[in-house]
């Protein structure tokens, strides 16, 4: 067995025949990063053909009464605990209820890793699905992008469809650094800039072209713009949707577009509320979460290639 000096041991299986030990060796700064977690072999090579090739057990080797162990230095802890708890069949309140975003990426790191998204498809899905609603009148584009990423490798169609538009209609151009600090496929990346792009343009210039007599306007109607700004509440047009400092972001927009009411101006002629209310549908209708299954078969790139890039960086296992 190993040194356990410093080490967590987890029983998570009373019948284990198998000890991973995960995380890094104990010459590193802090052995604490470092946890025995005792399990079934046979649950884990049930869920997917990467167990069944790390635990396979040469031929004429029997079950031996204490567990063999495998070396994982390369892995979190945490998240193999947790992925190891739910493969046993544990129910994981705190997941499901108060999980942080990061939590939840990295246990979607480890499923992706060892191919259980399909052994934990029921899992994952609720815990997803728990984040969404606890932060579905409140969100941060931070946790927005790490449970985006997460989606993305649990396999999820519907959360990724929901968060990347919680996405578009709550980020502005200046906090995409959350979506880079992840380790998101480019391509995603662009395709949420452009929608987003596209509808914030519809925003700023549609309204514009609103009204009866809107084709013929060649000149600033000041009727009709100080309309627009008491409707927003800003002393300005258009509103401010690309600094992190703006009260506004695209689900505002909508959500005061729809709301603005019939006004007879000079050179845009009469504009009615219904018109408005079209308007905000249509700038609705372009923040539209993706497809996934579509990301993934246009310029798939391998987001675990990425993300041990992105570790390597980070250099977490010294801090």
């Amino acid at each position: 067995m190993a040194d356990i000096q410093n080490i967590t041991a987890e029983v998570i299986a009373a019948s284990a025949d198998v000890v991973l030990v995960v995380g890094p060796p104990r010459r590193w700064k802090n052995p604490r990063l470092t946890r025995e977690l005792h399990v079934s072999s046979a649950a884990l090579i049930a869920a997917s053909d990467v167990y069944a090739t790390l635990l396979k057990r040469e031929p004429g080797h029997d079950i031996a009464a204490v567990p063999r162990e495998i070396h994982l230095p390369e892995d979190r802890a945490e998240s193999m605990s947790l992925m190891c708890r739910l493969l046993q069949g544990k129910y994981i309140h705190e997941l499901v209820s108060k999980s942080k975003p990061s939590t939840i990426g990295l246990l979607a790191f480890a499923v992706q890793k060892y191919a259980c998204a399909e052994a934990l498809r029921m899992q994952t899905a609720a815990i997803l699905l728990s984040y969404m609603d606890r932060t579905k009148v409140q969100h941060d584009a931070s946790g927005d992008s790490s449970c985006v990423v997460a989606a993305y490798l649990f396999d999820d169609a519907r959360a990724f469809h929901i968060l990347t538009g919680r996405l578009l209609k709550g980020m502005h151009i200046a906090t995409d650094e959350y979506l880079y600090e992840e380790p998101m496929p480019e391509h995603i990346i662009r395709e949420i800039n452009e929608r987003r792009t596209a509808a914030q343009h519809k925003v700023e210039f549609g309204l514009m072209c609103l009204g009866e007599d809107a084709a013929v306007v060649e000149e600033y109607d000041e009727v009709y713009v100080r309309h627009l700004m008491q409707g927003f509440g800003i002393p300005f047009w258009p509103p401010d949707l690309t600094s992190v400092a703006s009260s506004f972001c695209l689900a505002d927009c909508v959500q005061t577009t729809s709301k603005l009411s019939t006004i007879d101006s000079p050179k845009h002629g009469r504009v009615k509320d219904g018109d408005f209310k079209q308007s905000a549908e249509e700038v609705e209708d372009m923040c539209q979460g993706l497809c996934l299954k579509c990301v993934k078969e246009d310029n798939y790139l391998d987001i675990k290639e990425k993300y041990c890039a992105y570790e390597g960086r980070k250099n977490w296992l010294r801090q």
